[in-house]
């Protein structure tokens, strides 16, 4: 199980904005707000969010 909170924390860890998450899910920055204020996030969208969040996450970030 995947809590919005679970998502901003990994988000704000990897220093990734959340309406560069948004552009990269091809989705508006609400939604994104939304998914990260959910008590429980669905798997799919977790799937997504988190490789949007890989794809962005800072060159340092990543070899960590």
């Amino acid at each position: 199980m995947t809590t919005g909170m679970d998502l901003l924390l990994e988000r704000v860890k990897a220093r990734v904005r959340q309406q560069d998450v948004a552009r990269e899910m091809g989705r508006h920055r609400f939604t994104v707000a939304r998914y990260e204020s959910q008590a429980v996030v669905d798997e799919e969208t977790a799937r997504d969010y988190r490789a949007a969040v890989a794809t962005l996450r800072e060159p340092a970030e990543a070899a960590s």
